[in-house]
């Protein structure tokens, strides 16, 4: 999952992912630092590295 994250956030997105993955060494990962559009951003891009169809409101 923290692969995931980094491939799909870290280049383009490094603020998102850092606030992602903030909480990682109690193996969490926390979407709640984020704004809306932060969010709906770092789901966009894990959808285009998965392939995934999932919609976000």
């Amino acid at each position: 999952m923290e692969s995931l994250f980094d491939e799909a956030l870290q280049k383009r997105y490094s603020t998102i992912q850092e606030k992602v993955m903030m909480y990682l060494p109690m193996d969490q990962i926390c979407f709640e630092a984020l704004s809306k559009e932060g969010f709906n951003q770092a789901v966009k891009q894990i959808q285009a590295k998965t392939g995934s169809e999932i919609k976000v409101k």
